[in-house]
Order: structure tokens, then C-alpha cells, then sequence
């Protein structure tokens, strides 16, 4: 299968790396518009091994057959291993997990994993991603044999390895740390006078599953990301050259490369020029969900050339006609939250999202999705595009609040709910009323939703308050705890939270943007007290922090491990 073929399904700088973290924890981010399917795998399949076959038995009678091997070499057990799958693939049936005769068979296999040579892990780790499943110790022993036999991998094979850890969710760091360094002994190495190339080094063509492999793991390895970063754009830059080498990059892989890059936050201004300069070549031929994944990447980068921009209004208002729902919806949210109001392609996408719109159809997050795009329009862009819209009789079908359902409370999150807790104490301590967890105006769900008087968010805390601001009306203050924005990052990364802030900033509340890596860089519970009164009254640290110092004289706000004020 070729990467123009894959179907694409909806939605993100230290010194070295950056902490092992998923996507950012919106639902609607965790989505990838470029899912790492069976259909994918299979295609990584086609490179690693030529034992497979249509299974002829059934599932049950395989396994009848598996039982009774013994000491089988590398490659037959691998052949068996894919004949259980395929036949278990075939009946759409996954009761074999617990089967006391492929855990039996499995452990074998286990056990035999000293003998396996490199590409022999590769393959089977490659049949497991094939099913998107593996028993976690069966998993962890394969990624420990792979981690010892990396040497060996095949560059190819190499490149494909992000997928197939990505499509069985590998999350250890040690695993993942040693592949990137295996990973950068095939990549341009930066020097003094620019890069020099490796002896056996990566083909461009194949970085596409390293990069998508990599922002589906979030594993944002900033040496490796670099890299990789750097031989896209050399290879760019040498344009199509007769001997193959510098032949083009797809509008699939360029438009891969674009959302893996922006979603790893990855800072590297040549890379994207020169993606866009390619991609704009690429238009007349790039399929809908292509279009759709360039628009998405620009959106999660946080900016767009204009050319190339103006030439995707002109290329969408052409064929909008072609495109599906899903890739509409796509195209629509990620225009608003780059703020492109452009007037008639806005009232043209929504009008033809109406028409093919059944809500039936639309899982909670597609609906979170759209209700932020019709949001987006009421509060903040042009009235013409709403104008136009409700000409056409489409506006009501688009925005419907009160069908919405709401968005997700964090409180599942440990950490997000952890640093909840400790600013609930120092909200407590300042004795302003609030409430965790709340959803708001019908949509949004704060973190802590307070409210604080006016002599806390004008003025000093602790300074006299006159009888007229007392009257005043209080101040609605929306804390949003976010783990989705790396700490090199002023912005959000993420779309839907860049539109969330925008909206609730909008809606009246005054918006206290938490990042946890900002968190837990404080080291007191005096710093924690400081950041949360900066952040109520637009006080500078030095003042805030004499009125902090002279309240915890008079009083102990201390904060414990769970939160709470002591």
C-alpha cells in the first residue's frame, strides 16, 4: 500500500529531550488525522518477511497445530505466530489471547528470544502491531531483545520501527531513548559548517513513518527530531534530480511530515519553509484529507506563509464539492484557529458541511469539534461569515449549543488533578470561592471556575478596599491546568486549546493559563501562593511576593502533599 492510499480519520526546548508525554490530553488532539491502522502495518509488513499466507484452518484448529511445536526456529515461529493472527484476523475474533494454548505457544516463543536475531524481533514485534495488541510481559521482553539487537536492523527496517512501537503504545523510555540514538547514526550530524552525511543514512522518503511514528508515541526527542528535521530539508533542496535520489516527497508524505513535526513542537523555520514552498507545488494533485492534514499542521504550528495560504483558499473554493464531512470539519476548525477569516470560503465550507452534516453520524469529540468552530464564528469572527450563513439556511444546523455535549473534565488526569488540589488550598487560603471541576456557559469545563472580588483581581492583595469596589461585580476566573504545551512554548500548541482560551476570554472570565511544567518548576509553597496571587491580581512577582511573605507571618497556609491547606 502506498502512503497516498491510507485513509486518513480525525483529531501536538530542553538541552537534550524532553520527557517521555503522550499528545496533548483533549480528546479531540489525541485523535491523529493520520492513524496508525492495520492497513499501515500491513504495508510495513510487505518489507519484513515473505512467510505470510491466507489462513486455510480455523482459528480453533491453528492453535491445535501451534500447541503441539516444539523448539521451532526463529522463522517458524514467526510463521506460526502470523498463521494464529491471520486466522484470528479472518473470524474477527480475539478470545485467542487467554487460550491456554497460545500462552503456552507465546511463552515458548519468550523463551526462545535469546536466538532471535534483530530482524527476527523486527518481524515479530511487526506481526503483534498488526493486531495493535501485546501482552504487556510478552511486550516488554520483545522491546528488551530489540533494544539488544538495534545494531542490526536494516535502515529501513529502522524508519518502520517507529510505527509498529507507536501501534503497540511502547511507552518506556529506555526503549525508546535507544532507538533514537540508533536512530541518529543514520541522520545528517550538525557541524560548524553545516551537517555532515551519515555512511548508510535514512531514505526521506521513509522518514515519513519515523516522524509519524514518533508524534504518535509523543516522544519528543529533540536531537533526533533535528535530524531527521535536517534531511528533509537537504533533501528538498537538491529539487528532482534524475538519479532517484532527489526524487520528490508525495503530498501524503509532505503533508505527514508537516502535522508530525507540528505536533512535536519541533522549532526549526527551514524545515517548514521549505515543506510549505513543497507543498504549494503539490496542490492541484493533493488529495482532500491531505489538504485537510496541511491545514491541521499550520494550525498546530501557529502561523502559515501567505502564499501558500491563498493559494489553499483558492484550491479549496475549487473542489470543495470532493470533500467528505470529516475533511471539511478539519479544514473549517483549523481556519478558525488560525484566525484566516476569509468570508466567502468560511460561508462555502460551512454551508457544504451542512449539507452532508448527520449529527447521528458524528462521534462527542467530531461534535466538540464543530460546536468550537460555530462558537468561534458567533463570538469572534466577522459578522459577514454568520450573515452569510444564515442566508443560506445552514446556520442553524451548524450551531446547536444545546445538543452539544460537554467537554471532558481533567479529573481522571492525575497530574492535572494533583495541581488542582494545591490550588484549591491556595484559593482557600485566600478565601476565594470556587468550584473544580465546573463546566461553564454550557460548554467548556474549568479546572477551577472562582470567584474573586474586585479588590483581588484590581488591586494588591491585602490593600484597603473602598466601599465602591466592594459593590463592584465580581470577577469570574477560569484556571485551565494545561500538560498539552511543552515549557519552550509562550502559546498553545494545541488548536482546540488556543480556541478554548480565546472563547473563554470572550465569554466574560478572566483566563489563568496553568502549564504544568510552569508548576512544577515552583519549589514552595510560598512560590505556589506568589504564582496564584500574580496571576489573580496582574501584580508584579516583587510585590506579590512582599504581601505574601507579610501574610504567612500572620498566618499558616501551608500546603501539603495532597493539597490541602494546613
Amino acid at each position: 500500500m502506498k502512503m497516498s492510499q491510507l485513509r486518513i480519520s480525525c483529531p501536538q526546548l530542553r538541552t537534550r529531550c524532553a520527557p517521555l508525554r503522550h499528545l496533548p490530553t483533549h480528546p479531540l488532539t489525541l485523535i491523529h488525522r493520520v492513524p496508525v491502522t492495520p492497513a499501515l502495518i500491513h504495508h510495513i509488513r510487505a518489507f519484513s518477511s515473505s512467510g505470510h499466507s491466507e489462513p486455510s484452518l480455523s482459528l480453533q484448529q491453528t492453535l491445535d497445530i501451534v500447541a503441539q511445536q516444539q523448539r521451532l526456529t526463529p522463522p517458524e515461529y514467526l510463521a506460526s505466530l502470523n498463521q494464529v493472527f491471520n486466522a484470528a484476523l479472518k473470524e474477527n475474533s480475539g478470545t485467542f489471547w487467554d487460550d491456554h494454548r497460545f500462552t503456552a505457544f507465546q511463552a515458548m516463543l519468550v523463551k526462545r528470544l535469546p536466538a532471535f536475531g534483530g530482524a527476527d524481533v523486527y518481524r515479530v514485534l511487526t506481526a503483534y502491531a498488526r493486531l495493535q495488541y501485546c501482552p504487556e510481559g510478552t511486550l516488554d521482553d520483545l522491546c528488551a531483545a530489540l533494544v539488544e539487537n538495534l545494531g542490526e536492523l536494516s535502515v529501513l527496517q529502522l524508519s518502520h520501527t517507529a510505527v509498529i512501537l507507536s501501534a503497540l503504545e511502547v511507552t518506556d523510555p529506555t526503549v525508546l531513548e535507544s532507538y533514537c540514538q540508533r536512530v541518529r547514526e543514520h541522520l545528517p550530524a550538525p557541524t560548524e559548517e553545516g551537517s555532515t552525511s551519515p555512511p548508510s543514512p535514512l531514505d526521506p522518503r521513509e522518514a515519513t513513518f519515523l516522524a509519524l511514528g514518533l508524534s504518535h508515541l509523543g516522544w519528543r526527542d529533540l536531537p533526533t527530531l533535528h535530524g531527521l528535521a535536517t534531511l528533509v530539508v537537504e533533501h528538498c533542496s537538491r529539487g528532482k534530480g534524475g538519479d532517484g535520489e532527489g526524487e520528490r516527497l508525495s503530498g501524503a508524505q509532505l503533508s505527514t511530515l508537516l502535522l508530525s513535526f507540528a505536533t512535536l513542537g519541533v522549532q526549526h523555520p527551514s524545515l517548514y519553509q521549505h515543506l510549505c514552498r513543497e507543498i504549494a507545488d503539490s496542490l492541484p494533485s493533493l488529495a482532500p484529507q491531505h489538504l485537510a492534514n496541511v491545514v491541521l499542521g499550520l494550525a498546530t504550528y501557529g502561523d502559515y506563509p501567505i502564499h501558500l495560504m491563498t493559494a489553499i483558499e483558492s484550491r479549496l473554493s475549487a473542489v470543495l464539492s470532493l470533500y467528505k464531512t470529516e475533511d471539511l470539519l478539519t479544514v473549517a476548525w483549523s481556519l478558525v484557529a488560525l484566525q484566516f477569516f476569509s468570508v466567502d470560503l468560511l460561508a462555502h465550507i460551512g454551508a457544504a458541511m451542512a449539507r452532508t452534516l448527520d449529527r447521528t453520524a458524528l462521534s462527542q469529540d467530531k461534535e466538540r469539534q464543530l460546536h468550537q468552530f460555530s462558537l468561534t464564528i458567533e463570538l469572534e469572527a466577522p459578522a459577514e461569515i454568520k450573515e452569510k450563513l444564515v442566508e443560506k439556511g445552514v446556520w442553524n444546523t451548524l450551531y446547536q449549543p444545546e445538543s452539544v455535549p460537554t467537554e471532558p473534565a481533567s479529573d481522571s488526569h492525575p497530574t492535572v488533578k494533583a495541581i488542582v488540589q494545591q490550588l484549591s488550598s491556595c484559593l482557600d487560603a485566600l478565601h476565594v470561592p470556587h468550584e473544580q471541576f465546573l463546566t461553564v456557559d454550557g460548554f467548556y469545563t474549568a479546572d477551577i471556575a472562582a470567584t474573586a472580588p474586585p479588590h483581588l483581581t484590581h488591586t494588591q492583595v491585602g490593600a484597603p478596599v473602598s466601599a465602591a469596589a466592594k459593590e463592584e461585580a465580581n470577577c469570574r476566573v477560569f484556571f485551565h491546568v494545561d500538560d498539552s504545551t511543552y515549557d519552550d512554548f509562550a502559546e498553545p500548541l494545541d488548536p482546540w486549546v488556543t480556541l478554548k482560551h480565546r472563547h473563554v476570554v470572550e465569554l466574560g472570565w478572566k483566563l489563568v493559563w496553568v502549564r504544568v511544567s510552569d508548576w512544577d518548576a515552583l519549589d514552595s509553597d510560598g512560590e505556589r501562593m506568589t504564582y496564584v496571587k500574580r496571576e489573580l491580581t496582574g501584580e508584579t512577582t516583587a510585590d506579590v511576593t512582599d504581601d505574601t511573605h507579610e501574610e504567612e507571618d500572620g498566618h499558616d497556609v501551608d500546603i501539603d502533599e495532597s493539597g490541602k491547606s494546613r
